[in-house]
């Protein structure tokens, strides 16, 4: 996945990047007349190339390192809620079991994206392939 932002910061051979959120605003056709415009997202990158505060680059990140992330934060707690909603259903009925299986699905959603956000930020994950 492809990226394009800013160095922001540089130390040594890691550059911190502020790019746009893409998949966030690039497809909503109010984009440009957004009230709240699309949050900045800060990434570490590999700076092999020697870029320097200020300079526009390309980043580059894993797809599959994408895709895993995804699968963690989205799937994995549907698959949670669904298991929640079969044993909350067996043992307290429909009524209780609704209310555990919502409890379920954004506890896990909140955990997996904390946990994951705080990987990202101890390991590298995007590297600096062009500067502009």
């Amino acid at each position: 996945m492809k990226q394009f932002g800013t160095v922001v910061e540089t130390d040594g051979k890691m550059a911190r990047v502020e790019c746009d959120r893409q998949s966030a605003c690039d497809m909503c056709e109010n984009a440009e007349h957004c009230v709240e415009k699309c949050k900045k997202v800060y990434t570490n990158a590999l700076n092999t190339l020697g870029a320097e505060t200020g300079d526009s680059v390309e980043i580059e990140t894993e797809t599959s390192r994408v895709l895993v992330s995804a699968l963690i934060v989205f799937l994995l707690p549907v698959l949670l809620a669904i298991g929640a909603n079969f044993i909350a259903n067996r043992m307290f009925g429909e009524g209780v079991s609704v209310l555990i299986t919502f409890a379920v699905l954004v506890g896990s959603v909140v955990l997996f994206s904390f946990l994951l956000n705080r990987r990202a930020k101890k390991r590298v994950v995007s590297r600096i392939v062009r500067i502009l």
